[in-house]
């Protein structure tokens, strides 16, 4: 199956080289061929990630400002009333979301509208408890991320992003093959954008703990391979989240929040109140799942 095009990236980056007054030869560099290039902005073909950093450090344009101008400002259009809704616990309005969501995919098959009822479908499963994804969605989605991980495991932002927020509708199995391959690829193409290094990263440790709750062995595995990145201390946020999956597990094998507390009480005296409710809410439900 041929991977889909998404147009919003290379247009994109038409209107910022443009804007420079950089033409498409000089814009390629040695990163890619002027017809590619021109297929790219005009929507006709798609690049790598790792070519579109490149072209965009090349012609000194900031990752931040294009992603903000870009993919970064629909995605955020797509999760915010969701989000809005899951950060107020209210599970009715959002059952209503996921509901009309579905609906509209089963009408129309979009990518657009697959990825909409797919996330509304994952927060309201995280609050409720409740799978309203069908089969169908799920493994469209399913198809979707082996595509990306059969075409030379080349992740687009959007599909990072995508997978962070989808991550309770995969089996085990899946969720393990896709977040192991994600971890592959930020390895291997030595991600070295801060703005979108730090956000694979914590996509990674949602699907961690979207394990913890189903199969901590695979989880536990994850975990182990995470460990292999090295992780600068700018990302101390997520070295501690790191730090809360590995607590989690213990706490599934000897039943004793002592190592969870410790690092509540952590954050407890940083003053990190978002973090230490969202660790608080995320070890109940694993004290819920295992008693």
């Amino acid at each position: 199956m041929k991977q889909i095009i998404d147009p919003t990236y290379g247009r994109q980056f038409r209107k910022m080289r443009k804007s420079k007054h950089i033409n498409l030869i000089n814009a390629c560099g040695n990163i890619t061929s002027k017809s590619s290039l021109a297929r790219w902005e005009n929507g006709a073909d798609n690049l790598s990630w790792n070519q579109v950093i490149n072209l965009l450090t090349y012609n000194h344009i900031q990752l931040a400002e294009f992603i903000r101008k870009s993919a970064s400002k629909n995605l955020d259009e797509l999760l915010n009333p969701i989000a809005v809704a899951y950060n107020a616990n209210q599970v009715p309005i959002l059952k209503e979301y996921a509901t009309g969501a579905l609906n509209k995919y089963n009408e129309h098959p979009s990518k657009k509208n697959l990825f909409q009822a797919a996330i509304a479908c994952n927060y309201y499963q995280d609050l409720s408890a409740t799978d309203l994804a069908s089969d169908t969605l799920k493994e469209k989605l399913t198809e979707h991320f082996h595509q990306i991980i059969e075409d030379k495991n080349v992740w687009q932002y959007e599909d990072i992003f995508y997978f962070g927020n989808t991550v309770l509708l995969f089996s085990p199995k899946n969720l393990y093959q896709i977040a192991f391959n994600l971890i592959d690829f930020i390895q291997v193409h030595n991600i070295s954008a801060k703005e979108w290094y730090g956000f694979a990263l914590n996509m990674v440790l949602n699907a961690d703990f979207a394990l913890i709750k189903i199969d901590s062995v695979r989880a536990s595995r994850l975990l182990t391979n995470f460990d292999e990145l090295d992780i600068k201390d700018i990302y101390s946020l997520t070295n501690i989240r790191k730090k809360f999956m590995r607590c989690l597990l213990e706490y599934i094998q000897d039943h004793s929040n002592t190592s969870v507390a410790k690092l509540i009480s952590y954050l407890d005296f940083f003053n990190m109140t978002d973090l230490k409710h969202d660790f608080q809410v995320a070890f109940d439900q694993i004290k819920q799942i295992y008693g």
